[in-house]
């Protein structure tokens, strides 16, 4: 069966590790997926977020993240949605998307030369 949400990284993790954190609302409209048999959707981006997080020492997980990782590809609630052409070409036509990891840089200036 086709997915009905897709979650965001802190949805997930939320989701994983704190369910009083997320709204009745979002427990209630995941929980009514899971028991109709909808998957969970992911996108491939988040593993990838999750992993940067863990990596800079951003998120701290209650478990190694190689087990976490496991856990989500072998529950059946969870379907991982992932990264095609098409969805970065549409991506590229996002005016509001820009590489987070790198932001602008002043250029240096141009030294003057001392009179002599």
């Amino acid at each position: 069966m086709a997915p009905r949400l897709l979650l965001d990284t802190h949805i997930l993790l939320r989701w994983l590790h704190d369910r009083k954190k997320l709204t009745r609302d979002q427990v209630r409209g995941m929980e009514s997926s899971v028991r109709n048999r909808m998957p969970l959707a992911l996108s491939a981006i988040t593993l990838l977020e999750i992993a940067m997080l863990v990596g800079d020492k951003r998120l701290a997980l209650k478990a190694p993240l190689d087990q976490v990782f496991s856990r989500i590809k072998a529950d059946p609630e969870f379907q991982l949605i992932p990264m095609t052409f098409e969805i970065a070409l549409d991506a590229a036509h996002l005016s509001i998307l820009r590489d987070p990891w790198t932001a602008p840089s002043p250029l240096p200036r141009a030294s003057t030369p001392s009179p002599s």
